[in-house]
This record gives structure tokens, C-alpha cells and sequence, in this order.
């Protein structure tokens, strides 16, 4: 999917992005450690997945977590969206990444992975 058509299908959604003022950017430092949470954005719930900078075996958990929340939103009730900016992959991560895909695709309306 290219960014064009990224964009269209956000719009199409409902879901604009601000272009006006400049879009903060996560990166893990020390300390942080990679999340997956429920936010609610224009009352829409989108499962959010933070593992920006993180290394592989950090990110594995916040995987894990995505596993359990989207479930809760309901069929086809779930967006999902994967901050992976930086972060760094390994096949233990990329075999997580692609179990947690199969177990959770039919439940959600869209996922997207940025980064």
C-alpha cells in the first residue's frame, strides 16, 4: 500500500491527520519499554502497539499483550496500528509478529504498521 493510498483509506475512515503542526515522534530511550494499550481516538478504540527503538526481545511482549486486547473490541471492531519506527527485528519477533496476525486478522476492521 503506498502512502497515497494510506492516506485515502484513513480518510475514508474518518481518521485525518493534522498536517498543520509538525507529528511527534516516539523513540524508545532508557527506561522506556514497548506497550500495547486501547486509545481512543475520535471515539474510534484503535490497539495501539508502541515498539519504536526497541530491540527484539523487548518487543515480543507488547505482541503478546495485542493478543489479549484486540479480542475485547469485538469482530471486525478493532484498528490496530504498530509504531515499529527503529526498532529492530529478529526471526523470534518476526515469527511472533506473524502468530499474532493470524490469530487477530479476523477480529480487526484495519491494521496498519508504520515505522
Amino acid at each position: 500500500m503506498t502512502l497515497i493510498e494510506l492516506i485515502i483509506l484513513l480518510g475514508v475512515l474518518g481518521i485525518f491527520i493534522n498536517t498543520t503542526q509538525p507529528m511527534e515522534t516516539s523513540t524508545m530511550t532508557v527506561g522506556t519499554r514497548p506497550t500495547c494499550e486501547i486509545i481512543d481516538y475520535q471515539g474510534r478504540k484503535i490497539v495501539f502497539t508502541d515498539i519504536a527503538g526497541a530491540r527484539p526481545e523487548d518487543a515480543i511482549p507488547a505482541f503478546e499483550r495485542t493478543t489479549v486486547l484486540v479480542p475485547t473490541l469485538g469482530e471486525k471492531g478493532a484498528l490496530s496500528l504498530v509504531d515499529a519506527k527503529d526498532a529492530r527485528f529478529n526471526k523470534d519477533l518476526i515469527s511472533k509478529i506473524k502468530e499474532v496476525v493470524k490469530r487477530t486478522i479476523p477480529m480487526l476492521k484495519l491494521p496498519l504498521f508504520v515505522g
